[in-house]
């Protein structure tokens, strides 16, 4: 699913039917396909515009090293192991910093929402 970002913060559905509970975490989804449907939102990238970013990049880095090919080798389980652990601590981090802001929003009713109610009054059946 696509990600909703603010503040350098990342929001998933699940986020969402948390701080409106006034829509389910099925309503959520089935909203967020039908708007990218209308968008056209699409993530995939051509197999030519990869290759084009992929030799602009290495291009980059042989200028930016003198020529030479960069230093590119596999990641061994220790750097790996750290990467991971690192994401893990942004992640509680920023889950506890956006749970402060989750407490407040917990008082919101639907008619703070002009009236809203259900969004499966507003759609046919998922």
């Amino acid at each position: 699913p696509a990600q909703k970002v603010g503040d350098a913060r990342s929001l998933h559905n699940v986020d969402f039917s948390m701080f409106c509970p006034m829509f389910t975490l099925k309503e959520i989804n089935h909203l967020e396909k039908k708007f990218l449907e209308l968008i056209e939102y699409d993530v995939s990238v051509s197999t030519s515009l990869y290759a084009s970013y992929y030799f602009q990049l290495r291009t980059l880095c042989q200028r930016e090293n003198n020529g030479q090919e960069p230093a590119l080798k596999p990641m061994d389980m220790e750097k790996a192991q750290a990467l991971e652990a690192r994401g893990l601590s942004k992640t509680a981090e920023l889950k506890k910093s956006a749970g402060k802001t989750w407490q407040s929003a917990n008082d919101v009713d639907s008619s703070a929402m002009g009236g809203l109610g259900s969004l499966s009054a507003m759609r046919g059946p998922l």
